[in-house]
């Protein structure tokens, strides 16, 4: 049998922020200040690491979700605002594909083995597939079907529209 993982101890200092942020309302605002002195560290420096291990928990454990005020503090979040946190994942991430992506492109293809190559082309397949999806004129194809069905589509579903749509072709 293989090697058991180790469980991660959980700092004094992320319980602390943990047991102030998990009994959050709605709404709630936290200072970086309030929550500096919680643990005697400042959460935007040295105690960066124990703040955000304590928003994670919030996340996973308590389905919390904490916004950032810049350079102020956190504050939980209501579900409308949740929404916003998705749409400015889907930008994080078509600004990173397009970084990789431009990355890849920097190859000599002829300095590469066929396995390399192979790699190469299957990354920017992915990568070509998402960046297609991601982009506006695809959300709003999405966006529209959603609002007939009323209801969040299926992967099936979802790629069966932009078939449909012959999308994937131009």
């Amino acid at each position: 049998m293989g090697e058991k993982k180790k469980i991660l101890e959980i700092s004094a200092e992320t319980k602390l922020l943990y047991g102030a942020l998990s009994k959050a309302e709605t709404g709630e605002f936290f200072s970086y200040s309030r929550l500096s002195a919680l643990i005697s560290m400042d959460v935007q420096g040295r105690g960066r690491r124990y703040l955000d291990r304590a928003r994670h928990m919030c996340l996973v454990d308590d389905e919390m979700v904490f916004g950032v005020v810049f350079n102020e503090g956190l504050r939980r979040l209501e579900d409308s605002e949740i929404v916003s946190v998705g749409e400015g994942t889907i930008g994080k991430i078509r600004r990173s594909l397009k970084r990789g992506a431009r990355k890849l492109s920097c190859i000599n293809i002829r300095n590469l083995d066929n396995e390399d190559k192979v790699r190469m082309n299957i990354q920017l397949s992915v990568m070509g597939v998402i960046s297609h999806v991601t982009r506006r004129k695809s959300v709003a194809l999405i966006e529209s079907r959603v609002r007939q069905h009323n209801d969040r589509l299926s992967i099936g579903t979802t790629l069966e529209e932009f078939r449909k749509e012959d999308s994937f072709d131009k």
